[in-house]
């Protein structure tokens, strides 16, 4: 069960959220588009993919 951060579940949703945009900002920006995968995106902010 992944832990959730902020102090509800929709807080938590935003957060994740959040930082799922700013690692895929970080990747486009350093990679380009087509080196972008998902699981590399939540590598690099140690987000679960379920």
């Amino acid at each position: 069960m992944p832990k959730i951060i902020g102090g509800s579940l929709p807080e938590n949703r935003s957060q994740v959220r959040a930082r799922v945009f700013d690692a895929l900002r970080n990747q486009l920006h350093e990679r380009g588009f087509d080196a972008i995968t998902l699981a590399g995106v939540a590598a690099a902010e140690r987000v679960v993919i379920s």
